[in-house]
């Protein structure tokens, strides 16, 4: 939940910088780094469950996501300004090919992969369904009476 706040707080930091002249130029390197932790934030929070450790799937992915999202903001942000004559990376220019190909494409190519190996490890196990299912039943025929 903290990374969850302090990704918000940075993109919100960014946004306020954005207006003032003397700080603008920090507002897109307190963006990308906000986006990257509230990225992987969400990922923990949307993964995790009491009692059970991360697989080493999980952390792979993870890794792979914090190394690709945080190489492809910084080679975007410092890469040296376009112009007319600037070489094209597969038909875009390079900033906008490293976002796209890079932050964009390439995380939807592997972490699907990454999930699908460590599906085993980050299912519900039988007597966890089993235990939901209950509480459900149980949830169906005792309703919690409205106020």
């Amino acid at each position: 939940m903290q990374g969850v706040l302090l990704g918000v707080l940075g993109i919100a930091l960014a946004y306020v910088a954005a207006f003032f002249p003397a700080a603008a130029a920090a507002a897109p390197w307190l963006m990308a780094p906000g986006i990257v932790l509230l990225l992987l934030s969400l990922f923990a929070m949307g993964t995790g469950r009491r009692g059970r450790a991360r697989s080493a799937g999980f952390l792979l992915g993870m890794g792979f996501l914090l190394v690709v999202l945080s190489g492809g903001f910084g080679a975007a942000l410092l890469l040296p300004a376009e112009s007319a004559g600037s070489p094209l990376l597969l038909g875009l220019p390079r900033r906008a090919a490293i976002l796209v190909y890079g932050i964009g494409l390439l995380p939807a190519l592997v972490l699907p992969v990454i999930y699908a190996l460590s599906f085993e490890a980050t299912v519900l196990s039988a007597a966890e369904l089993s235990e939901l299912r209950a509480r459900l039943a149980e949830l169906s025929r005792n309703p919690r009476p409205t106020e």
